[in-house]
């Protein structure tokens, strides 16, 4: 019998969600993530929350802010469930939705903040790669993902 318990949400956009084979199947990193700790820690019981939405944005007209929101202040205070960590992935589509890294960073700040006043622990995953071919438009978008990861790996606050 476990003896202690870990919950965590895994935040994000299609990359959260496992978008893959062009939408006709969806493997979230958060299933083999689950295997992983449950493998390593059989004496923790965890529930793992997976909220990713293929196509969501950071900013703007995005959703990540409302939908981070119902995980952290629920319309109801008794139906929240505190979280030991969150793992936040986000900034993708912003990027190419031609949004700059500095308003990106912004609104994962605002995110992540939110967590932290709950007690909860954050890990900020970077932006992977963005799959194009070789031009223009890649190099403005590798410049902008690599500034915006560095904002995120620079970020520091109590945890």
């Amino acid at each position: 019998m476990p003896n202690s318990k870990l919950r965590i949400l895994c935040f994000g956009d299609s990359l959260t969600e496992g978008y893959s084979g062009w939408g006709s199947r969806f493997t979230p990193y958060s299933t083999k993530l689950g295997e992983m700790l449950r493998m390593a820690f059989p004496d923790v019981e965890m529930e793992i929350v997976t909220d990713g939405l293929s196509g969501d944005l950071v900013t703007g007209r995005g959703s990540f802010l409302p939908r981070f929101k119902s995980h952290f202040l629920p319309k109801n205070p008794a139906d929240y469930k505190p979280f030991d960590w969150a793992i936040v992935l986000g900034g993708t589509n912003d990027l190419g939705s031609n949004m700059h890294p500095e308003q990106i960073f912004e609104a994962l700040e605002e995110m992540w903040d939110m967590a932290l006043f709950r007690k909860c622990k954050v890990l900020a995953l970077t932006v992977p790669e963005i799959e194009l071919s070789a031009g223009r438009m890649k190099e403005v978008l590798d410049f902008r993902r690599k500034e915006l990861n560095e904002m995120i790996k620079t970020y520091k606050k109590p945890n």
